[in-house]
């Protein structure tokens, strides 16, 4: 499989599991899912994938360099313009203190929630574009911590976006994986506690051939990053070989389900590549050329 395929399996993979996790809050299984999927002219994503964007774009714009005002900047452009998208309420409060001009985008971000700073999944549901481009890179999860930074200064906010990033990198450049063997891997790479026994729990949970509910139940599902990047690695590992199969897996339990299908998507879709990914829902993701745009932009730049 080309390295091109793997690029736009994982930003199409991204969005196209943000806007089926968006829809999956209608819906009570996987039958009425894709009984809304059939029906559905337009598959609209949210945030995550507005987000995810503006960092491709940021990437592109400065040539592969991790530019934190830029970045920054860019995600505040994006928002004016389409502010209905479901921005959670950090973001805002970020571009209006920068705009007041008391501090820059990271000083902004540390003053969050009593200055502990945010532990949202923000900081992961939009990190596609960076572990798909910094995949060959040693310091892939360091390049990712510097993305999340801009709007998310906990530690958690932080370690879970640059293993989520390591996972994408990992599976954009494997034929072939173990499932338990992935976890724990990743278990070894994380830098918080929280994060390594999470990942720990889903290699036990893989090793017991737990069903989805029951793994949700035990790791998380909800806003929280320690609560939501865990279960969206287990719902890739679950079923590897399968981008639906994993997606399912990710939206069919209830929490954050648009920001799971979204993190969940752009891992599977790095493994499996863009064909891997069901046509029928492809055709119908909103702004899906530009999304390809952006993938192959991004696959030529880490060419230059």
């Amino acid at each position: 499989m080309s390295s091109k395929s793997r690029f736009k399996g994982c930003l199409l993979g991204s969005a196209l599991g943000d806007a089926v996790g968006e829809l999956s809050f209608e819906c009570r299984d996987e039958g009425e899912l894709k009984a809304k999927l059939r029906e559905k002219d337009r598959l609209r994503y949210t945030d995550d994938t507005a987000m995810a964007i503006g960092l491709a774009e940021s990437l592109i714009e400065k040539k592969g360099e991790i530019d934190q005002e830029h970045i920054g900047e860019t995600f505040k452009e994006n928002y004016k313009e389409e502010p209905w998208r479901g921005y959670g309420q950090g973001p805002p409060k970020i571009f209006k203190m920068v705009e007041k001009g008391k501090r820059n985008y990271v000083e902004c971000a540390e003053t969050l929630f009593g200055g502990e700073g945010s532990k949202g999944n923000g900081s992961a549901m939009r990190i596609a574009p960076v572990g798909v481009f910094f995949s060959i890179s040693e310091n892939v999860y360091e390049k990712a911590i510097k993305t999340a930074e801009v709007t998310h200064a906990h530690p958690l906010g932080k370690d879970g976006a640059g293993v989520l990033a390591l996972c994408i990198g990992r599976a954009s450049l494997s034929d072939k994986i173990s499932p338990e063997d992935f976890a724990l891997d990743m278990a070894e790479r994380s830098e918080t506690e929280v994060f390594g026994k999470k990942l720990k729990k889903v290699a036990e949970l893989l090793k017991s051939e737990v069903e989805r509910e029951e793994a949700a139940q035990e790791l998380g599902s909800s806003v929280l990053i320690e609560k939501s990047v865990p279960y969206a690695i287990f719902s890739f590992l679950k079923d590897p070989k399968s981008y639906e199969k994993a997606l399912m897996n990710a939206v069919l339990v209830s929490g954050d389900s648009d920001t799971i299908g979204a993190m969940t998507g752009a891992v599977s879709g790095a493994y499996l590549g863009d064909k891997a990914l069901p046509e029928a829902w492809v055709d119908k993701l909103e702004n899906v050329s530009y999304l390809k745009k952006l993938s192959e932009r991004l696959f030529e730049l880490r060419k230059e």
